[in-house]
């Protein structure tokens, strides 16, 4: 009876906290609690809530008659009365309601997470987009033509990922070094400038730096690399994996191309097919070249199968290339070697005591062969043979009979 007074204290509060979360409450979440709670508590306040339907008036003497006759045993000994029925029920709402706020805000921050990198990624593009302008404006007074210019522009089109990524950092690194030789310097932009230890030795570090940075570049421009497929008439692909197109050349690709296709006898020609046949130098870079358009190959059968030694006589500055080894020999007597062009066909007319001394020596076998062309008709005139290969002993010279119709060996 003395503890009838306390009970009904503690009960009121419970009772309009409990008033109060549940008029707050979602239905779902109403059901949540229910779920969450125990078997025998559910019954109780399920006949509670049917008696109060019944006779709110009598709601307490009948619900204390409920609890004599059953009470809920929460420890060995222990009855629960109203209020610590009502407490109880509370404290599990509040842990579902606080559930159910940590999975709300679990998820709005998973949300805030991903708006704030998506806007920070554009934050980022938008950066890179304004230093690519700032490079592009400053090229443009310093009066850069806009062929020279593309580097510090937009980036080309249907690149890849890696190839977006490292375009714009080519790009920022372009633009920041541009920007810092555009500065105008007062004092150090001098004809002469006094004197300082100091000064001196931060010049030498900035050349050192420099140096650098050129070394860096190179290290780049080799690191460039695709894979290369030309395609023949038949549309077979010929690949050349790891091609560095800024620091090889088309004749570096033709020889690999050879060598991992098992070609080695044959002429090697890459095309480009675009708008118009171009056929790709043997000396130009192959950067200098649009590698997104289909290339073009042309294999044209050698008369020597896997040759030892070939003289294309193409360059009139560098007559003895030698194209397998990809080395250049040199000339005796150059004055008597003359580079011959008519109509196209190239070659050298060697006279007197003109000779053609090859890059290394080449050690033959028991069975060789030398295949020669020469530009029809040939004006003979007082010299009938013409030596093909010299050597010590006069006898042991390989020379071409060309008189009275003949064509053939000394």
């Amino acid at each position: 009876i003395e503890a009838i007074p306390h009970a009904m204290a503690r009960l009121k509060p419970l009772s309009e906290k409990l008033q109060e979360i549940m008029e707050t409450c979602d239905p779902l979440e109403i059901e949540g609690v229910m779920r969450a709670l125990g078997v025998e508590q559910r019954e109780e306040l399920l006949d509670v809530l049917k008696k109060l339907k019944e006779d709110p008036a009598s709601t307490g003497s009948r619900a204390a008659a409920s609890r004599s006759a059953r009470p809920w045993k929460m420890r060995a000994g222990e009855t629960l009365g109203t209020g610590d029925f009502f407490q109880g029920m509370a404290e599990q709402l509040s842990q579902a309601l606080e559930k159910e706020f940590h999975q709300r805000l679990d998820s709005e921050l998973s949300r805030v997470r991903l708006a704030y990198a998506e806007a920070m990624q554009k934050e980022k593009e938008s950066f890179q987009q304004q230093l690519w302008q700032l490079s592009k404006e400053i090229l443009s007074k310093e009066g850069v033509g806009e062929a020279d210019n593309e580097v510090a522009g937009d980036p080309p089109e249907k690149l890849g990922e890696e190839q977006l990524h490292s375009f714009r950092e080519a790009a920022e690194l372009n633009a920041q070094v541009t920007q810092l030789l555009a500065r105008q310097r007062s004092y150090l932009d001098q004809p002469k400038v006094t004197y300082c230890q100091a000064t001196a030795l931060i010049l030498k570090d900035l050349l050192k730096r420099t140096e650098n940075l050129l070394e860096y570049c190179h290290e780049r421009l080799s690191a460039l690399t695709c894979d290369f497929a030309p395609k023949n008439m038949a549309g077979l692909a010929f690949p050349v994996p790891n091609v560095r197109p800024a620091v090889e050349t088309v004749k570096q690709v033709k020889q690999q191309l050879r060598f991992q296709h098992d070609c080695q006898s044959c002429v090697v020609k890459l095309c480009l097919t675009k708008e118009q046949v171009v056929e790709m130098q043997d000396d130009d870079f192959m950067m200098d070249y649009d590698l997104n358009q289909e290339v073009s190959l042309v294999l044209v059968d050698s008369l020597v199968a896997y040759p030892l030694v070939r003289l294309l006589f193409e360059d009139a500055d560098n007559k003895v290339y030698e194209s397998v080894s990809g080395l250049s020999g040199s000339v005796d007597h150059p004055e008597d070697v003359h580079f011959v062009n008519t109509m196209g066909r190239t070659g050298v007319n060697i006279t007197n005591r003109g000779c053609l001394i090859l890059p290394k020596t080449v050690q033959l076998g028991e069975e060789w062969t030398i295949s020669v062309w020469t530009l029809a008709p040939i004006d003979v005139a007082d010299h009938t043979y013409r030596d093909l290969v010299d050597a010590p002993n006069s006898q042991e010279l390989i020379a071409v009979i060309l008189a009275r119709g003949r064509l053939g060996n000394y």
